[in-house]
């Protein structure tokens, strides 16, 4: 079925170069309806995050950001690079919220503080600076449409596009402020401006492309690598197809871009706090170095797998978008192609080939927002499926369109849970990448399934305040850069009508304490829910085995007085528990000896 594609193997077939002129006003049609489409996308993507609560790194990077615009306070937050913090943070100059008075504080607390604690509502804050994210599709589907149009023409500029806005991964991530897709935008938007250059090296180019680099450069480390790849593209261009211009007058404006781009990632940081870019830099090489445990269907990898991103790749995204670019490369492979061809796909699969590797080498991999920015350059490389299509392959599209609406559909407005049917669908992704769907974001809805007479034990992943929220809760297990001094203490009565335990599912699938993993027996357990596909809710109100576990693990954490209630509320449920009477008797014991210290 696949084969009903026709692809034409002759000479520059790729390209259809022959493709008509398109008039003025076909020109303005189009980018009416572009700009329709991405405003409609727009909407979606903050409808979908207007009511979730601040991802993990979220509030400290509009509390940095803010501090750079408002203070000129470069110190906090140093490994998150300055300029996208700042431009998403823009709208909170009008708005005036307050920076806590201690800034030197550790960073995580500091943001605790000016977003819990402000005079305006966290939310406020929240959405002010999400709104102004977002607004980061409108250069990516202007410039994806432009670029798939000049490359491939009008029918593949649109198929381009049409990727761009029913991908869940970009409509995840430009839903928070995060400088992940920031640095999609960017090295997008300075690739695009490069190529453009090399093909017609004005000075106008020039200076767009040293000022995009730098801003690149000042939004996120990853970007470093757009040093080497302008270097490359640069030198393949002059050998395979420069006939006017010498290495020496490419390399020199390559350095020209470099040097002002240097001077715009000074300017972000006001000049005098450029130490901090270096500071951030080190910092970021260190925790790569280090490394980090990332959990792949079952299993904990300490150091990274190299196949987590492709693992990742295939199951987050849906499944029609795999089959057309799979596709493409067949395509790209047996399609005859001239120099000039050549070149333009080198230009589109540069970014994704390396930073892809370079990705799955490291020893850190906290999710596919790693390898976000690949996907402009893999929605234009699509584009080069559909310019010479015949009526076989539009019957073809046809279910594969819809397939992807209907993934849409299902997962709003839960986009950064997205999970294809090989993994079993959204709602069975905890059980394969934890790292590429629970942020914290979705704590706040929790609280519909509490009421007078519900009580509720938390395991939360998050630097979120539950208790904002007003959701009253016993301590679970919270994992978190807030200190646990700062949480809320409660302890849920011996008789409640109703008890929900709800655990996150980084924590249900990795918290350990002492190599054990401490929620391992819940894996027996059928949550009732799972809220907004992240957090495993289960009804516990007359399960003594739950509360004996659970017991076991506030022992573990030193919390006695936990430990005692739960142990209390199993024998209540099950007063022949011989376990829960000895751990009590063991507790009593510790009690009494501390007291005689």
């Amino acid at each position: 079925m696949f084969w009903t594609f026709r692809i034409d193997i002759s000479s520059h077939a790729l390209y259809n170069h022959n493709q008509p002129m398109i008039s003025i006003k076909n020109k303005k049609i189009y980018l009416i309806i572009v700009i329709i489409l991405i405003s409609i996308h727009y909407l979606i993507i903050i409808s979908s995050s207007w009511n979730k609560a601040a991802i993990y790194d979220e509030a400290v990077n509009i509390t940095s950001g803010y501090a750079h615009l408002r203070k000129g306070n470069f110190e906090i937050n140093k490994e998150h690079l300055t300029f996208w913090k700042e431009f998403i943070t823009i709208p909170l100059l009008f708005l005036e919220p307050t920076l806590p008075t201690n800034l030197d504080e550790q960073q995580y607390i500091v943001a605790d503080k000016f977003l819990y604690n402000n005079n305006l509502s966290a939310d406020s804050i929240l959405r002010a600076s999400r709104i102004m994210n977002a607004l980061g599709v409108f250069f990516l589907g202007l410039i994806i449409f432009k670029w798939s149009l000049e490359l491939w023409g009008v029918t593949s500029a649109f198929f381009s596009l049409f990727f761009f806005l029913l991908c869940p991964n970009i409509i995840g991530w430009a839903g928070f402020s995060n400088t992940d897709f920031g640095l999609t935008v960017m090295i997008f938007l300075t690739t695009h401006c490069f190529y453009l250059h090399l093909k017609n090296p004005d000075k106008s180019n020039l200076i767009l492309t040293g000022i995009l680099f730098g801003l690149t450069q000042a939004t996120k480390v990853t970007a470093i690598l757009l040093y080497p790849t302008f270097l490359f593209l640069g030198i393949f261009y002059y050998l395979l197809i420069n006939e006017k211009y010498s290495i020496t007058k490419i390399l020199l404006s390559i350095s020209i871009i470099f040097l002002i781009g240097f001077c715009i990632t000074s300017l972000t940081y006001m000049f005098s706090g450029i130490h901090n870019y270096f500071k951030g830099i080190r910092q970021v090489l260190d925790v790569q170095n280090i490394g980090g445990d990332v959990f792949v269907n079952g299993t904990i990898f300490p150091k990274g797998n190299k196949y987590y991103f492709i693992y990742s790749f295939l199951i987050k995204n849906s499944i029609p978008f795999i089959v057309l670019f799979l596709l493409s490369i067949i395509k790209s492979i047996f399609t005859k192609k001239s120099k000039e061809d050549i070149f333009k796909l080198v230009s589109l699969i540069t970014i994704p080939v390396s930073l892809f590797i370079i990705a799955s080498l490291s020893k850190r991999q906290l999710g596919l927002r790693y390898i976000l920015p690949i996907y402009p350059f893999l929605f234009i490389f699509l584009g080069s499926l559909f310019n010479n299509i015949n009526r076989k392959t539009i019957y073809f599209l046809i279910p594969l369109i819809v397939w992807m609406i209907f993934n849409n559909l299902s997962v709003h407005p839960n986009y950064l849970t997205f999970f294809n049917e090989f993994a079993g669908g959204s709602k069975n992704g905890y059980k394969h990448l934890v790292y590429d769907l629970d942020y914290g974001q979705d704590i706040k809805n929790i609280k519909k399934y509490l009421n007078p007479q519900n009580e509720l034990i938390l395991a939360y992943f998050g630097n979120v305040k539950p208790e904002y929220y007003q959701i009253d809760y016993q301590y679970g297990l919270l994992v978190s850069e807030i200190p646990d001094t700062m949480r809320l203490k409660k302890i849920n009565s011996l008789n409640p009508k109703r008890e929900l335990l709800a655990v996150s599912s980084l924590i249900y699938q990795m918290a350990r304490i002492k190599d054990e993993f401490i929620f391992d027996w819940l894996k027996t357990y059928k949550p009732i829910d799972i809220v907004g596909n992240t957090i495993l809710l289960y009804d516990i109100t007359k399960d003594a085995n739950a509360h004996i576990n659970l017991a076991y693990i506030y022992m573990q954490l030193g919390k006695l007085d936990l430990a005692e209630r739960e142990l209390k509320r199993s024998l209540i449920i099950d007063s022949n528990r011989i376990d829960a009477i000895k751990g009590l008797e063991k507790i009593r014991e510790f009690k009494n000896s501390s007291k005689k210290l």
